[in-house]
């Protein structure tokens, strides 16, 4: 969630709350939805989001087998009919048939709302190397032969949207995001300061790493 932010999001209870789309509805047969969308959402490219990027992500999702394969994209992509704009703060997803899956689905974290006009004018490979989100950061550099990606804070003049809605605001400028595949290292990292944060870790270095102090 730091350079995109869900459509719906979840509590600490795990309840789905409010968050890019301000309100939904189903119809009966749960066989459509339509969202009702935030109108101050901006992305860090200085445009305003609206229905008709909710409507692209979607599109995309459903269609574009070429870098969305089923392997990634087939938990939506089965499911989704016609996707249509109501106005510039509505859209409605049509499903084929209900979809058992859609709360986990609609407030995963890798359901980034795509700019329409930023991956158009850059195509895939170019904006995915900078994406423009609708989160707190940018991309300021990614460095893919050391598997490193630096963000930063936003400073467009319309900044993030969330910060201004709960009127609370982060001190973190910059972060740091380095990708590790062996967990023995990721550890290492971590017991030697060299980073501050790790995931994707076992129960059992759980359990070391709470007698170690260094779990929260």
């Amino acid at each position: 969630y730091l350079i995109f932010d869900p459509i719906i999001n979840t509590d600490e209870t795990g309840k789905a709350i409010p968050w890019l789309a301000k309100s939904w509805n189903f119809t009966a047969d749960y066989k459509a939805i339509t969202f009702k969308l935030r109108d101050d959402v901006y992305f860090t490219d200085g445009s305003k989001m609206t229905a008709d990027d909710l409507v692209f992500t979607f599109t995309q999702i459903r269609d574009d087998k070429t870098h969305y394969p089923d392997s990634t994209a087939n938990s939506w992509r089965q499911y989704l009919g016609d996707i249509v704009k109501v106005n510039e703060t509505e859209f409605t997803i049509n499903f084929k048939t209900p979809m058992p899956e859609f709360w986990y689905n609609i407030t995963a974290s890798n359901l980034g709302v795509i700019s329409k006009a930023a991956y158009e004018k850059l195509g895939y490979d170019a904006f995915w190397q900078k994406p423009v989100g609708t989160g707190p950061y940018v991309v300021e550099n990614w460095d893919q032969p050391n598997s490193t990606i630096k963000l930063t804070l936003r400073t467009d003049k319309n900044g993030y949207w969330a910060y201004r809605a709960s009127d609370r605001y982060t001190n973190v400028k910059t972060i740091t995001i380095k990708f590790s595949p062996e967990a023995q290292t990721r550890l290492a990292s971590l017991r030697s300061k060299e980073v501050q944060m790790i995931d994707t870790i076992s129960a059992n270095d759980k359990g070391i790493l709470d007698k170690e102090g260094l779990t929260t």
